[in-house]
């Protein structure tokens, strides 16, 4: 049987696709018995068991949910549909950033520089990142594809972004405690706005991020983690394809020591099959879960 036949028959019991997908087990049963949004698979003794195809839909339906629309509106929409609901609520309003979009066009970066902090003030660092840092810059980014912004202001841009994001990240408070966790983008990567943004997320749920930036190899990923004596590696994918995100992770998870976890986000790991000992992280809810489980385990390891 060839490896996609078996990625294709691989399932998961119920406790595993609560952390796989962020949502509790009572939540999963209520939606299968009463909307029928998923139909697992049952063992001889009654267990569920999830497919990937499962669990993709699963964290689809969250979400959206999350978006405010009812369980009951999207349990008989296929996959494409739900991704249709979720990105459209994604969708940056017209006009949203037009002053800032002027000071990138005139690569005024004071301007911009100014324009952010105020929004960072409003927002908080959390927000910021993930509500206006990240849209903006798809904006931009989108703009240079259309024609529509410049090479150069791109990344002038760019730059001012970042350089916001890893002061948060370096000068936010840290009291010295809760679990270390180191960020990066690894090698091939160049795009690390996402990670940041991440890292700021980590240190809000208690964490002590640990960002080290983009194109990084599987060798300086793992002595670096190791030497930093953290708990977690946290790597963001956005470009790469499938197989070469498999194939780092399986690089990566093989000369990382056991008792460090891995962890992964972007969407550049969405056609990436599960990896054993590879935790996926596709929203704030699951990165201060994965945070907390971190921290306990820091407790017990101290108490012991």
């Amino acid at each position: 049987m060839s490896a996609d036949s078996d990625r294709q028959l691989e399932t998961y019991p119920m406790r595993v696709v609560t952390r796989m997908t962020g949502l509790s087990a009572e939540r999963l049963r209520a939606w299968e018995t009463r909307h029928r949004a998923v139909t697992p698979l049952r063992t001889a003794g009654g267990s569920r068991r999830y497919t990937e195809a499962d669990v993709e839909r699963l964290r689809w339906l969250r979400r959206a949910t999350e978006e405010g629309h009812r369980i009951g509106d999207l349990a008989d929409l296929d996959l494409e549909a739900l991704r249709a609901r979720v990105e459209a609520e994604a969708s940056t309003p017209e006009g949203r950033f037009d002053e800032m979009i002027a000071a990138v066009d005139a690569l005024d970066a004071t301007a911009l520089r100014r324009l952010l902090e105020a929004r960072a003030r409003e927002l908080g660092p959390v927000a910021f990142a993930f509500e206006e840092a990240l849209p903006l810059a798809f904006e931009i980014g989108q703009r240079w594809v259309d024609g529509l912004t410049s090479v150069a202001a791109e990344h002038r841009a760019t730059n001012v972004l970042r350089s916001i994001l890893v002061e948060t990240v370096e000068l936010g408070a840290d009291d010295g405690l809760g679990p270390r966790v180191v960020f990066a983008a690894p090698e091939g990567e160049r795009h690390d706005l996402g990670v940041l943004a991440a890292a700021i997320a980590a240190r809000a749920f208690g964490a002590q991020p640990i960002f080290i930036g983009a194109d990084i190899p599987v060798a300086d990923l793992v002595e670096t983690t190791a030497r930093a004596r953290a708990q977690a590696l946290a790597l963001g994918f956005v470009v790469s394809p499938p197989e070469a995100v498999e194939a780092t992770l399986r690089d990566v998870r093989r000369t990382l020591p056991a008792e460090i976890a891995l962890w992964i986000g972007g969407k550049g790991i969405a056609g990436c099959p599960p990896i054993r000992g590879v935790d996926r992280i596709e929203n704030n809810q699951r990165l201060e879960a994965f945070v907390l489980e971190a921290r306990g385990n820091e407790d017990r390891e101290g108490a012991a």
